[in-house]
């Protein structure tokens, strides 16, 4: 990695080999990128956090539940067939984007962003069945 700058006047550029090719990116652009991306990475690190706090064994039992289709059985059971309903299609919706996640970083931007965009749907969604349920 070199850095370049050509007079007080004018930004530094950093040239990054990539196996694409020498990657030419300003300096202070690349400083704005890193700063959102670890932005984005501290908000999800301490909201994870946060929600193992509140629910200590959230993520354990959410593991066992995925893998166990009684236990899944048993929560629906007790539905309402709307809620029930918007329950399946948020499960659906999940599993689809299940392989996505797991290569995340390999992922294209432009399929980065409609995942991001359907994450944030689903999250939607989800906020609609919370209400449900809570009707329930």
């Amino acid at each position: 990695m070199a850095i370049k700058g050509k007079s007080s006047s004018q930004k530094f550029v950093l040239k990054i080999p990539t196996d694409g090719g020498e990657l030419k990116v300003e300096a202070d652009k690349l400083a704005d990128a890193l700063t959102k991306l670890l932005d984005g990475l501290g908000d999800f690190v301490v909201t994870l956090g946060k929600i193992e706090k509140e629910y200590p064994n959230l993520i354990e039992g959410l593991r066992k539940v995925s893998g166990n289709p009684s236990l899944l059985q048993r929560f629906t059971e007790s539905l309402r067939p709307d809620v029930l309903q918007l329950f399946l299609i948020i499960l659906f919706r999940l599993m689809r984007i299940s392989p996505d996640l797991d290569k995340l970083t390999d992922l294209p931007a432009e399929k980065k962003v409609a995942l991001g965009t359907e994450i944030k749907n689903i999250s939607e969604s989800l906020r609609k069945l919370e209400e449900k349920l809570r009707d329930n």
